[in-house]
């Protein structure tokens, strides 16, 4: 075991990359549902931006957890993307709740 003074500024610095001070208040389980999502979406090859709450916590430090991802896509992407996300188990909404447009 390594005690937080014997660990340099670096180390510091890329262990929060990895594991930001805020991600402890996210469950293992939600964490496993996310990073599947992330994994899955990086493999169509489209391009992405993460937003709302995880966009916001890894800008300020601060999390709301809010039990979802937000995947910013192209549109000329989106069926690439829902595609994949369905294959493994996700489920678009988007069909049938009006709300986010």
């Amino acid at each position: 075991m390594r005690f937080m003074s014997e660990i340099s500024g670096t180390e510091m610095r890329d262990a929060n990359r990895v594991n930001p001070p805020w991600a402890c208040i996210i469950s293992d389980e939600h964490w496993n549902v996310y990073r599947d999502a992330i994994r899955i979406t990086r493999r169509t090859g489209a391009p992405f931006l993460i937003g709302g709450a995880f966009a916001l916590a890894g800008y300020t430090g601060r999390c709301r957890n809010t039990k979802d991802l937000d995947l910013f896509v192209l549109p000329s992407d989106k069926d690439k993307i829902v595609d994949a996300l369905t294959k493994i188990g996700f489920e678009d909404y988007h069909p049938t709740l009006p709300y986010d447009r």
